[in-house]
């Protein structure tokens, strides 16, 4: 009888546990705008692909959990992209956001991909609910480099933006979010990058570039292959 006792008290205290840490954080974000130029000739790049997400993360470990906010643009003839403002979203306090508020994946065939994100600081870090997130890139010019490696050395480079998409769709636990219809630019590139390396007879060991197939059909979803084959340029 006092082991049951026990047991429902340690049950409740959990219960409360969890429910105090579930608080709510509403969360908005900027408008965010940037040119991006040839970095070796200053001339703008048209087309450029430009993801830009908000990752969430939570646990012991501070992993990624989830995405909050996906979104997806190319640069016009002047090089210029924008992505809107948005919010406020209601979030549970169970994961944050972080200092990848947001995250921007740029890719254009031929040149270096970049990653870019706000700086470590200790507020983001810790996670706190700032009013309004903004990107310290919004307003500036971004360079990309010509790729001047091999065709073997490109293959590799553009592997890991691939594996960082994969991972931002969690497409090893399936992508219940059908996040990667969010995407269908970016996805349709990496799959013409992976074919056409291949097509050059370029093997990665086992691996390869992130293609269409790779991305699970969910529930609700619909088909990866019928839909991002319309985007194909």
């Amino acid at each position: 009888m006092k082991r049951n006792i026990l047991f429902a008290l340690l049950l409740l205290n959990v219960t409360y546990v969890i429910s105090a840490c579930a608080t709510p954080v509403t969360y908005s974000a900027e408008p965010i705008e940037a040119w991006i130029v040839n970095a070796d000739t200053k001339q703008p790049l048209e087309g450029v692909i430009v993801v830009a997400h908000w990752a969430l993360e939570g646990g012991i470990h501070v992993d990624r959990v989830g995405e909050l906010v996906i979104l997806e643009t190319v640069t016009d003839q002047n090089g210029r992209f924008y992505f809107p403002a948005w919010g406020p979203i209601r979030h549970w306090k169970r994961s944050r956001l972080t200092n990848m508020d947001p995250e921007l994946l740029i890719l254009k065939s031929g040149y270096e991909h970049k990653r870019l994100a706000n700086p470590s600081t200790k507020e983001a870090i810790e996670g706190k609910p700032y009013p309004v997130r903004r990107l310290v890139w919004n307003g500036k010019t971004i360079g990309l480099k010509p790729f001047k490696g091999t065709v073997e050395e490109y293959a590799e480079h553009v592997y890991w933006l691939g594996s960082d998409i994969s991972l931002m769709l969690d497409l090893a636990r399936g992508d219940k979010e059908c996040n990667w219809r969010k995407i269908p630019r970016m996805l349709v590139a990496l799959n013409n990058v992976s074919r056409h390396v291949e097509d050059q007879g370029v093997r990665l060991f086992g691996r390869h570039i992130l293609r269409i197939e790779d991305i699970p059909s969910g529930r609700g979803c619909g088909s990866p292959e019928e839909i991002l084959w319309g985007k194909q340029p």
